[in-house]
C-alpha cells in the first residue's frame, strides 16, 4: 500500500496583525519532498503516530509530500497558503507519475486561517 503524507500547521490569532509568510514556514520547518524525513517512534505528533500505526501494520510505503509548520501568528497570507498547498498537489503528481496512490494522508492544524 503507498500512502502519500503531508503536514501544513499553524496556529492563526486572527487579532495579530503579524501575518504568517513563507519566511515564517521557512523558520519553524518547511520541507518538501525527500526533504520532508517523516519519523514516527516517539515524535508525539499525529504524523509520527500514523506512522508507527503504518509500520506495524507492514507493507506500507510512505510517500512524502512536504511539512509546513509555523508557531500562534496571524493569518497566514495567500502567498505562503498557496505555495504550500501547490507543493503538496505538485508532489502528488510527480509520485503518481511513478505509480499509483493508495491514500493520502494529511496532518492538518484546525484552528488555521489564510
Amino acid at each position: 500500500m503507498r500512502i502519500a503524507v503531508g503536514t501544513f500547521s499553524q496556529e492563526s490569532n486572527t487579532f495579530s496583525p503579524v501575518p504568517t509568510d513563507m519566511p515564517t514556514f521557512q523558520r519553524y520547518g518547511y520541507f518538501v519532498g525527500d526533504e520532508f524525513e517523516v519519523r514516527g517512534q516517539g515524535t508525539r505528533s499525529a504524523m509520527s503516530s500514523f506512522v508507527e500505526v503504518a509500520d506495524e501494520r507492514g507493507g506500507v510505503e510512505i510517500l512524502p509530500l512536504a511539512r509546513a509548520r509555523a508557531g500562534a501568528n496571524g493569518r497566514v497570507t495567500k502567498e505562503a497558503f498557496d505555495e504550500v498547498t501547490g507543493a503538496f498537489v505538485d508532489q502528488l503528481r510527480s509520485i503518481r507519475a511513478q505509480g499509483e496512490v493508495d491514500a493520502v494522508y494529511l496532518d492538518l492544524h484546525g484552528a488555521m486561517a489564510a
